[in-house]
């Protein structure tokens, strides 16, 4: 299935990513950071090849109770115990497979980028990524200062890229 999704993953790497941070190119480095969870450094935009696999065998592995009855045209649903405690070692599964990711990428900053993450990582200091933008509230930001927030957010001008938008 992650073959299908390559050009996807190379439209968010090669033009998505670089619009939304005013930057010409991505490294490969800082795509990886992208794709951790915002909670844990990251933005949360996922590499859609990278998970495909697995996102496939789990939706099998969940929906599984529930296609045997439709194979055997039973008129009942399944066990919620089963599916409960299924949907239980799909989310532990997700969230070790999230943790070694994380480990991986981060394993391979360098040190002032590391301390950038482990300041994202921090609680609260992520919220802002994923607050609804509404602007009675005050919750919006215009292209160059969101620009401006990620840059800060990763230091980007101490690592020798650009810090806001041309």
């Amino acid at each position: 299935m992650g073959e299908f999704l390559q050009p996807l993953d190379e439209a968010i790497g090669n033009k998505l990513l670089p619009a939304i941070l005013g930057t010409s190119n991505i490294s490969v480095l800082d795509r990886a950071l992208y794709s951790i969870l915002i909670r844990c450094g990251g933005h949360g935009i996922p590499n859609f090849e990278e998970k495909a696999d697995h996102d496939y065998h789990t939706s099998v592995q969940i929906t599984a109770p529930l296609a045997a009855i439709m194979i055997t045209q039973g008129n009942t649903l399944p066990n919620p115990d089963e599916v409960k405690t299924t949907r239980a070692e799909i989310h532990k599964q997700n969230s070790d497979i999230e943790k070694q990711h994380e480990e991986v990428v981060i394993g391979t900053m360098n040190e002032t980028t590391k301390k950038a993450v482990e300041q994202a990582k921090e609680k609260g200091a992520s919220n802002w990524l994923s607050t609804l933008p509404l602007e009675d509230q005050g919750f919006t930001l215009n292209k160059g200062e969101f620009r401006d927030a990620i840059a800060i957010r990763y230091n980007k001008e101490l690592r020798g890229l650009p810090s806001k938008c041309p």
